[in-house]
């Protein structure tokens, strides 16, 4: 009897980190969720409750070194323009107990100074950590290009 309570710990200990990853990347997707949904709506107020105050951001070469300098330099420039329609996938999410990364690719149209619409695509990477017990975004890279056909 002795053994078959000692399988049973065995085996809920070696389950455990499996199940904690598995809350954790639903927890990181509801996050890049929210920070996607934030951006489709040019809302900051919905994004800044999600990432680290000295979160990186990348684009193409650029970088912003914490929430304000992102916030400030990059997005709420970009809200002054026009609200795209946006379609967008998760590509991949991985999750340990302190840490989550995960990708999306999104779609959109642009209208250029000429009047030239272009499709583009924009790669997003997402490196989430747990703060005090919350997940935070702390590394967010863009990279955006045309669609290739």
């Amino acid at each position: 009897m002795r053994k078959g309570i000692w399988l049973i710990v065995a085996l809920a200990l070696l389950c455990a980190p499996v199940v904690a990853a598995d809350d954790n990347e639903k927890e990181a997707r509801r996050i890049i969720t929210e920070f996607q949904e934030g951006l489709a709506a040019h809302d900051v107020t919905k994004i800044e409750p999600l990432v680290a105050a000295d979160m990186v951001a990348f684009e193409n070469g650029h970088r912003n070194h914490s929430w304000q300098d992102f916030r400030d330099n990059h997005l709420l420039p970009e809200f002054k323009g026009p609200v795209r329609p946006m379609e967008w996938e998760f590509i991949k999410v991985v999750a340990t107990q302190q840490m989550v990364w995960g990708y999306t690719q999104s779609t959109f149209t642009s209208t250029r100074r000429n009047g030239d619409k272009v499709d583009l695509q924009l790669w997003s990477i997402y490196v989430l950590e747990k703060r005090d017990g919350q997940w935070k975004v702390t590394v967010l890279d863009w990279s955006l290009g045309r669609v290739r056909r």
